[in-house]
């Protein structure tokens, strides 16, 4: 199966939802501390589904022919005619604990393009440590006609990070630790200062 046509096509559908609407006032850079309830909201309870795991519902914030380029699950192919049950594979459903910080919020009157750096907590029971992994996301976002914005196109890869972007001091996971009180949230610099 020849799957060049729908790349092609999902990148022209991007690059319609990425561009200036004809005779829209120009794109505006938000600061991340800028309250646009609608934008802000909408990546909180994004954020909030894909951490839910298998309770999770994202594709309800989804706008019709939304464009999910990284899944949170996969299904296995076990050549199995049975059914098999999702595997979670983001960040925000496998990692003990998560939390994303909004890098920059471009936005017009139609649409919003979010980049999110997306941070797992885990702990490496063998050296007693807390290791730290990060994906850059980048959601594009949709107002509808009765003023909600739903996604559009969400995507998100692993990436490596400047020393100067780690936690620094990193939660601490061990056994017997004190959990932060929520798994996943915004991220907050000041969340692990001692």
């Amino acid at each position: 199966m020849n799957l060049r046509p729908f790349h092609a096509m999902r990148s022209l559908l991007l690059a319609l939802a990425l561009a200036p609407a004809a005779g829209a006032p120009p794109a505006r850079a938000l600061d991340p501390s800028a309250d646009d309830p609608g934008i802000l909201g909408l990546v909180d309870d994004w954020y909030a589904e894909q951490c839910a795991g298998a309770e999770g519902r994202p594709y309800r914030l989804m706008a019709p022919g939304g464009i999910d380029a990284s899944p949170g699950y996969v299904y296995p192919d076990t050549g199995s005619a049975a059914a098999v049950p999702p595997i979670y594979v983001s960040l925000a459903a496998t990692a003990p604990l998560f939390r994303y910080e909004i890098a920059q919020i471009r936005a017009d009157p139609r649409f919003a393009k979010v980049r999110v750096r997306e941070r797992g907590y885990r702990q490496a029971s063998a050296s007693a440590k807390t290791y730290e992994l990060m994906s850059d996301a980048v959601l594009v976002a949709e107002r509808q006609d009765d003023g909600r914005w739903l996604v559009l196109a969400y995507r998100t890869t692993s990436t490596g990070f400047h020393s100067s972007l780690a936690t620094d001091p990193m939660p601490d996971l061990g056994p017997g630790r004190e959990r932060p009180r929520r798994r996943c949230a915004r991220f907050d610099p000041t969340e692990y200062r001692r």
